[in-house]
């Protein structure tokens, strides 16, 4: 286990405004020329969607279901124009720039959302020194389902860094890390002007 403390930042909704998940789905659906993708993600019979997106969910590990799908559908489109289409849902994707005052120093992203599309954000915006990603490869087969990462992948990841400083937009995620991880943390909470509400987890000695 490493003794320095680390600033690790969620992505989705606490580094910038977006789910980049479901941004990275509109551009797909965009450039997709399949069929059966505009079929499966048009608004039409969404809850019945939902529900099979959430049992899958469910069967994968608590993975998002909805982008695993979506991914191995337009696998052939992500082969070819894959750098494309992560960069064109990085330029879609609002920094927040309410958290420019913690994001002076080197931290880390943490996020389950995709690799491809953060450091295609990251090369966006050079000013952030960012270190390093720990995020999703891209699955562009059924059986590398598990390069999606679930939610419970933060636990290893947090205990493997075990002094930070780390902050999410996701209270029920908040809650999870603080009664799951095996020592205590000083929490704060921070509303933003834009409505968005940050919770920080610095570890204790």
């Amino acid at each position: 286990m490493r003794s320095s403390s680390s600033t690790i930042i969620d992505f989705d909704g606490t580094l910038v405004y977006e789910n980049s998940s479901r941004v990275l789905e509109q551009v797909i659906l965009e450039q997709s020329a399949s069929p059966l993708t505009q079929v499966l993600y048009h608004s039409r019979f969404a809850r019945s969607k939902n529900l099979a997106f959430a049992t899958l969910s469910r069967l994968l590990g608590r993975r998002d279901a909805r982008l695993f799908v979506l991914l191995w559908l337009s696998r052939q489109l992500l082969r070819h124009q894959g750098p494309y289409i992560y960069q064109l849902t990085a330029q879609r994707l609002t920094p927040n720039t309410e958290l420019a005052v913690y994001t002076t120093q080197p931290f880390i992203v943490l996020s389950t959302g995709l690799q491809p599309v953060i450091e295609a954000y990251l090369r966006l915006n050079p000013q952030l020194p960012c270190t390093s990603v720990i995020a999703s490869r891209v699955p562009l087969a059924l059986r590398h389902f598990h390069h999606l990462l679930p939610p419970r992948a933060k636990l290893t990841s947090l205990i493997y860094h075990r002094h930070y400083q780390y902050f999410t937009d996701y209270e029920d995620e908040a809650n999870l890390l603080e009664a799951r991880l095996p020592w205590s943390h000083q929490r704060s909470i921070h509303q933003l002007k834009n409505g968005t509400t940050i919770h920080i987890l610095t570890t204790q000695e």
